[in-house]
């Protein structure tokens, strides 16, 4: 039996005092189980630095932060595109360099598994129909790097920008 385990987001004031974080102030999460409605449940406190001081039993598992009110996201990366991309392109001229570094970006994201590794060559695999696709490692120069760069926001751009 599988336990579904989720964290809950850090809370915008300390847990203990009720005040609220400000930009770059330390805050120290802990986590603890609970009993919820359907079993087990992960719970958090976050809490400034005195209120943790102050905390007895200290928890058992914690760790410290800071406060952020910037948001620290950077591009979101469409999925579906860059694996519609992925499967567009054949790997002929031109479109291998591009098509393995989708590879990469999809072996990362877990869109695709890596089954071998021999020489310049990888041997990659759709995790559901265990499809085995073949590519070649590029050999990027600054040059290439910057054009492949190009082509990948093209493939990748955001289109509500």
């Amino acid at each position: 039996m599988s336990e579904d385990w989720r964290i809950p987001k850090r809370a915008h004031a300390c847990s203990a005092c009720g005040r609220g974080f400000v930009d770059d102030q330390a805050v120290v999460s802990a986590l603890a189980v609970g009993e919820g409605e359907e079993g087990p449940v992960l719970e958090r406190a976050d809490t400034c630095e005195p209120c943790h001081a102050d905390r007895t039993p200290e928890p058992a598992l914690w760790w410290r932060g800071r406060w952020s009110t910037e948001s620290r996201k950077g591009p979101v990366l469409d999925l579906e595109a860059v694996t519609a991309a992925f499967h567009g392109l054949d790997g002929g001229v031109g479109q291998a360099d591009l098509r393995a570094l989708l590879a990469l970006i999809l072996l990362r994201k877990r869109a695709l598994r890596l089954v071998e590794i021999r020489g310049d060559v990888l041997v990659v695999a759709r995790p559901r129909t265990r499809e085995r696709i073949t590519l070649t490692v590029p050999d990027l120069t600054p040059e290439s790097l910057a054009e492949l760069r190009s082509r990948l926001g093209e493939v990748v751009e955001d289109p509500a920008s």
